[in-house]
């Protein structure tokens, strides 16, 4: 049984989603890195420099996401966002931790809580650097990798400066599908479960997977370029 969705973290994020308009998984195990605070009392170096946390990058309201996935099932976040320490845990033993500032996964599905139905879960990891970023991406692909039953290619398109995508099953069956995504200094996983990403002779799918993942590319663009993620799949209409 997974966690209820806390309501007073989505607002408290959606306010600061506003608020950054001008600027900006699942861990477990080990005892969590504590956020990496730059060593000087004035301005922070561009490397240290938060554009915007992960907590932000992430799609956070119902709005930004299209039928039949709107209701909100999770969300957690690491380090420390205006005051709170976040639950969600990046293990220290663990590579892709290397050089972590922030984290942050959302949930939104079919039904209210995630133990059933159809679902979208996106995790966002806020590096330091790209080059620290870079070093992530390739540690989540060798993990991601070696759990999948299979790889997808995906179709034309924009999916961040590096991109792998996964299947947990084999040929066009019910399953979770993954997509691994970097962009700059963000690495972000997006994990559908939906009857939009079967792939039959008449549908060019997977399409929840990719309509999602485009979304998640656009709002770490978006952050990247000191803009407040704004980025939504709520125009998108998913098959099935």
């Amino acid at each position: 049984m997974r966690l209820k969705p806390v309501a007073i973290t989505v607002v408290g994020l959606s306010m600061m989603l506003s608020a950054c308009g001008g600027s900006a998984t699942r861990g477990g195990g080990d005892e969590p890195k504590q956020p990496e605070q730059s060593a000087s009392s004035s301005a922070p170096p561009e490397a240290d420099r938060h554009l915007a946390p992960a907590a932000v990058v992430v799609p956070l309201l119902p709005g930004h996401m299209p039928e039949p996935l709107k209701k909100p099932r999770k969300n957690e976040h690491y380090g420390d966002l205006q005051g709170t320490k976040g639950t969600l845990q990046c293990p220290a033993s663990e590579e892709r931790c290397e050089g972590v500032v922030t984290g942050a996964i959302a949930e939104f599905g079919t039904e209210m809580f995630d133990d059933g139905g159809e679902y979208a879960n996106f995790e966002v990891w806020e590096y330091r650097t790209p080059v620290s970023a870079q070093g992530g991406f390739d540690a989540w692909k060798e993990k991601l990798g070696a759990e999948a039953e299979g790889f997808l290619v995906m179709p034309d398109g924009r999916f961040g400066e590096q991109h792998s995508a996964t299947a947990s099953v084999k040929g066009g069956k019910m399953g979770e599908r993954t997509l691994l995504v970097r962009q700059a200094k963000y690495v972000g996983i997006v994990r559908t479960y939906s009857r939009a990403d079967i792939v039959d002779d008449g549908k060019p799918g997977p399409t929840a997977l990719v309509e999602l993942g485009k979304m998640l590319v656009e709002r770490m663009n978006q952050a990247e370029l000191e803009q407040g993620p704004t980025a939504s799949a709520a125009h998108v209409k998913l098959p099935g």
